[in-house]
């Protein structure tokens, strides 16, 4: 019995052994899968870190720009504010250069009818003292 005790036993040892030694294989099976797994975490994390990199990289430059156009909007509303007084002195001037011209004009007519009346009064005496 004691025999048979012991082979019972070895036999329970065996198993159990083999049982452990397979439990600790899964184990080391799945120790390597977590280990990849972080791997492949820790990969992902950093193109995620890389990506908001670039994407504030990208918002820089985005921001950078809107600026840029920002100045160059004031930029030319100055310009174009500043065309435009030029633009109104320069119809001021042109008018005021059309009233002055129409004026000689007017007087030169009036001195063109007067020396004519004048002209013709000298006639008619030159006529009349015939």
């Amino acid at each position: 019995a004691e025999a048979e005790l012991a082979e019972q036993l070895a036999e329970v040892q065996t198993s159990w052994q083999e049982e452990r030694a397979e439990r600790i294989a899964v184990m080391a099976g799945l120790e390597e899968e977590k280990e990849a797994m972080q791997r492949e975490l820790n990969e992902w994390k950093q193109k995620e870190e890389s990506g908001d990199v670039e994407i504030a990289r990208k918002e820089a430059a985005l921001a950078d720009l809107e600026q840029q156009l920002a100045e160059t909007c004031l930029q030319l509303a100055a310009i174009q504010s500043s065309h435009s007084v030029d633009l109104d002195l320069l119809t001021e001037r042109l008018k005021t250069a059309q009233l002055e011209v129409e004026s000689v004009r007017t007087c030169e007519i009036r001195e063109v009818a007067t020396r004519a009346r004048e002209f013709e009064e000298l006639l008619a005496e030159m006529e009349s003292a015939r």
